[in-house]
């Protein structure tokens, strides 16, 4: 009894403590500090031991480190890690996509190193892959990225064409983050140009996207830019509108570098609204954030901003060592514009020294630089110093043609205050050379533009709009003051608070002791209970234990037998692909192809065939598609009878002709199966009995398509027609369209015989080089059966805007009949058709056609015309992207709905 009220003392003891544990942790918790992230991360790193967790924990150290060779190994690690556990499990969603973000990651690292050439291949390699597994959201992001390397190559048109194609891909996606990255990127290369029309275009696209994520930051910077453009277009009260609503977000935000860019460019609309005191007080101010947070390329331009004030304060030497320490920045980052703009400054302060030979030197050079990079904007005002450098030198002849200049660029790109500035420069050079009529007119047109630029009204708006963003700076103060306060007292009522909760928690654990002595007590009495029921329950599970080591032998069993079933499949998979025809026989004899072969288990019922016959008057070459009934290996039986069938037929009995094989093969199948009732219709008819006593109930046979081609000589139609006869069929002279279609013809044309059963034969032509169908898909002469039904009634047309192309699929029906007995036991017909050079002949199984898919629950059929349009849409690319088009179609359309049947498309180019 002793011992117990012992233990009862020890577990009250041990409540106490961890009460006394709580409240302290309550009360001192702030004096605790937490790791910053990435210490958090590599402890992380350190102590996790899957492969794949490994692999994420890198990537988000990556993506917020800033020491990118740093950044660069742990990619790389990842991206060994994401390929060894590929290597071992390759059909797992999550270890593609790991795989492809360390891709992404790698190349993100060498573009953040400056390694812009390794890093396009990087992301050119993670695209490719990305396509691969469909993960939409990297190939944008690569997109996006590539875009920048090529900016900073200098190869801006690139690069726009990137930035369309990141744009395009995430809008699709609905990943509005990167179609606003996007769309803004584009803007900036269109303000970089001066093209501003199209630059506003573009930002309004990317404030869209951002405002569809709520991205408040995001959308002040393409504020901050869009009074850029609003500037250079010299409408500065829009401008500085759009600068303070910017600021204020990046005040609210503490977003110093943005607050510097920011700052900075309103202190240049107060420069050229003639107010430098407001002006150099905004560019200090900008200065000492750039300082604070290492920006060399903004420091470099606030120099330059600060030394146009000196200058125009005609402090010129300090204006010129200003300039020349911008300078040297912009040189070690090799910011070519920034160059441009330094050595056009540089100008300005040798043409106040009256050094104009050098002056004229630095804008030479600095109109170079903009030639080479496109920028019109800064060419427009170049422009106009190199016609003011002249009119300095007393050459007024020679400043003409760059006054002229000026006025047409700056009146393509809007830019007004060069406008001005350029007429006022012509109007002095057609004074001095006494043309008076031509600078007074020069003179009017400046003066309208200055007044328009520099009003009374413009300036009143600016004064306004700067006072109102001082109020407004000051509410905001205030209202965080209040917070600040509200934040006080709830501080203060949550201590109180927590006092009377330790105070609540001290009398719960007093009511929790009193509960636990009398429990402990009850609990006494229960235990001898208990062990009664151990008893019961031990020997309960001995024979619970017995019937789960039987549950699991006959399960070790079943999975042994599963594995060695799956074994065999796997062995009959390899016998049946070394069965199928050697690829080498379509690369020899056809230009191009493509198979598509997907079996819906492990071996296929679906097949392909062909075979080269040489020991004939002209060699041929056979090719056939079949579909077998059933699938897995019930099907991959009828597939090698029918293989070995055809073998068989075309190489010992050497029959060539389409439909005699068809029929062979049918009267083999009939045999090999020993279906019974195999008797014609014409047979019931000359023997006047009736077949409803015939049994047809096997099914067992095959459906296919087969086609059998062999070269001819060019007729005399097929030459190629002379200058004068191609000018006469532009003008319509020709007599006969048949004439016209065939004089286009200069390609090697080829006879082919087709047969099918169940399966039809497509073939594309484009028209406009080639005689439509209805023209040459005829029998010959000699020819034994003849189909009524040789063309479809309505061909599928496509017509190519760029080449100004045809492209028409015709399709040849097949006979209602399979190879096995069936109630309709007629000879199949053959069709013989000519092809030519470039046709695409189609030959298919029924697998992808009725494939279950779409966008609706219970998934409906992909259906045949649906095929036509998209083999059209891509008639005119590669067989091997035709290919991957049909895969990647395939793959979207079956939504996570179980493949239906086998699938089998094989393409050949004559």
């Amino acid at each position: 009894m002793q011992k117990n009220y012992s233990n009862y003392i020890l577990l009250m003891i041990k409540l106490l403590i961890i009460s006394l544990s709580v409240v302290f942790t309550l009360s001192f918790n702030d004096l605790y500090c937490q790791s910053s992230l990435l210490d958090s991360l590599e402890n992380k790193l350190k102590i996790t031991s899957s492969d794949s967790a490994r692999v994420r924990i890198l990537l988000e150290i990556c993506e917020n480190t800033k020491d990118y060779e740093y950044s660069k190994q742990l990619s790389k690690n990842a991206l060994e890690i994401s390929e060894k556990l590929l290597k071992i499990n390759s059909d797992d969603s999550n270890l593609k996509r790991n795989k492809a973000w360390s891709l992404l990651a790698l190349g993100i690292s060498l573009y953040k190193s400056k390694n812009y050439i390794d890093a396009i291949k990087q992301f050119e390699n993670c695209i490719q892959y990305s396509l691969e597994i469909n993960e939409g959201k990297i190939v944008s992001k690569s997109y996006i990225n590539i875009g920048h390397c090529h900016y900073y190559l200098n190869d801006w048109d690139k690069s726009g064409f990137y930035y369309k194609k990141a744009s395009k891909i995430s809008f699709n996606l609905k990943e509005f983050h990167e179609s606003g990255e996007a769309n803004r990127n584009l803007a900036e290369l269109f303000v970089e140009r001066g093209k501003f029309d199209s630059a506003q275009i573009y930002f309004s696209k990317a404030i869209k996207a951002f405002e569809f994520v709520k991205d408040e930051f995001r959308i002040a910077q393409i504020s901050l830019a869009l009074g850029r453009v609003h500037y250079s277009n010299a409408n500065y009260s829009e401008a500085l509108q759009l600068y303070q609503e910017a600021l204020l977000v990046f005040e609210k935000l503490d977003k110093k570098k943005d607050l510097a860019s920011t700052l900075n460019n309103i202190g240049i609309v107060f420069y050229m609204q003639k107010n430098p005191t407001q002006a150099i007080d905004y560019y200090y101010k900008s200065l000492k954030l750039k300082k604070e947070i290492g920006d060399e390329i903004g420091v470099s331009n606030s120099y330059i901003n600060i030394a146009l004030i000196m200058l125009e304060l005609d402090k010129l030497d300090e204006a010129l060592r200003l300039f020349n320490e911008a300078l040297l920045i912009k040189q070690k980052i090799n910011d070519k514009s920034g160059i441009a703009d330094c050595y056009a400054n540089m100008a300005t302060i040798y043409n106040r020294f009256k050094k104009h030979e050098n002056a004229f030197d630095y804008l030479e050079k600095a109109f170079a630089i903009s030639d080479e990079l496109s920028l019109d904007f800064k060419k427009c005002g170049l422009y106009v110093n190199l016609s003011k450098t002249k009119l300095y030198q007393n050459k007024p002849l020679d400043a003409i043609p760059y006054a002229e200049k000026a006025i047409e660029l700056s009146k393509k790109i809007n830019a007004r205050n060069f406008l001005f500035l350029a007429y006022e420069n012509l109007a002095e050079a057609n004074l001095k050379i006494k043309n008076f009529e031509k600078a007074y007119y020069c003179l009017s047109e400046a003066t309208i533009l200055k007044d328009s630029i520099f009003n009374e009204k413009s300036t009143e708006q600016i004064n306004e709009m700067q006072a109102k963003y001082e109020s407004e700076k000051k509410q905001k103060e205030i209202e965080i003051q209040k917070i600040e306060l509200a934040r006080q007292h709830a501080e203060i009522k949550q201590q109180t608070t927590q006092k009377y909760a330790y105070i609540i928690v001290i009398f719960l654990l007093f009511l929790i002791s009193v509960y636990v002595f009398i429990s402990y007590r009850q609990k006494r009495k229960a235990n001898i209970l208990l062990s009664l029921q151990n008893a019961e329950i031990k020997q309960q599970k001995e024979e619970i234990t017995a019937q789960r080591d039987e549950i699991e032998a006959q399960r070790d069993k079943i999975i042994i037998q599963n594995s060695e079933i799956t074994a065999s499949i796997k062995y009959a998979e390899r016998i049946q692909s070394v069965i199928l025809p050697d690829f080498k026989i379509f690369s020899e004899n056809f230009s191009d192809y493509f198979i598509l072969f997907k079996p819906k288990d492990i071996v296929s019922g679906d097949f392909y065939w062909a075979t080269k016959i040489d020991n004939v008057t002209c060699p041929i070459v056979i090719v056939a598609v079949a579909d077998c009934t059933g699938h897995g290996v019930p099907g991959a039986f009828m597939s090698m009878l029918g293989i070995s069938l055809l073998n068989e037929i075309v190489r010992r009995k050497e029959i060539v002709v389409a439909n005699e094989i068809l029929n062979d093969l049918r009267k083999e199948i009939i045999y090999a199966l020993q279906q019974k009732g195999a008797l014609s219709a014409s047979a019931f008819k000359e023997s006047g009995e009736q077949n409803s006593g015939v049994s047809l109930s096997v099914k067992d046979g095959m459906d296919i398509s087969l086609i059998v081609i062999k070269p001819q000589a060019q007729s005399p139609k097929s030459k190629v027609p002379s200058e004068e006869e191609s000018e006469k069929v532009i003008q319509g002279e020709s007599e006969n369209e048949a004439d016209n279609n065939q004089s286009s013809i200069n390609k090697q044309s080829y006879n082919a015989q087709w047969a099918g059963a169940n399966n039809p034969l497509w073939i594309v032509r484009c028209c406009s080089e080639m005689p439509p169908f209805e023209k040459v898909a005829s029998l010959s002469k000699g020819a034994v059966t003849q189909s009524s039904g040789l063309l479809s009634n309505e061909p599928e047309v496509r017509d190519t805007e760029l080449t100004n192309q045809r492209f028409v699929l015709q399709e040849l029906k097949p006979d209602k009949m399979p190879i096995a007995i069936y109630e309709k036991m007629d000879s199949f017909t053959n069709h013989e058709i000519q092809l030519y050079s470039d046709d695409l002949v189609f030959l298919m199984t029924d697998g992808y056609q009725d494939q279950f898919g779409g966008t609706s629950q219970n998934g409906k059929k992909f259906k045949s015309k649906n095929i036509k349009k998209l083999i059209l849409k891509n008639s005119d690319f590669p067989l091997f992207r035709q290919k991957e088009l049909l895969k990647t179609t395939l793959d979207y359309w079956c939504n996570n709905i179980e493949q239906t049947d086998d699938i089998t498309i094989l393409a050949i180019k004559i």
